[in-house]
């Protein structure tokens, strides 16, 4: 898939959540302290999801395969 800008799948992934979360907010009228907390949970998924695995966990997947 062509990447947009520089930009590659997970960054499109993440902006288009951060649209959603813009949605929410304006039809439900969430505070800005809701929506803060709600980008912050959004950004740390992500970042969570793209760091990498401990070696020790690695070296025991290598064991199960």
């Amino acid at each position: 898939m062509p990447s947009f800008h520089g930009l590659g799948t997970k960054d499109m992934v993440l902006a288009i959540s951060y649209i959603i979360l813009v949605g929410l907010t304006v039809v439900y009228h969430w505070s800005a302290i809701e929506f803060i907390i709600a980008i912050g949970a959004v950004t740390l998924a992500f970042f969570a999801g793209s760091m990498r695995k401990d070696k020790r966990i690695r070296d025991q997947e290598k064991h199960h395969d």
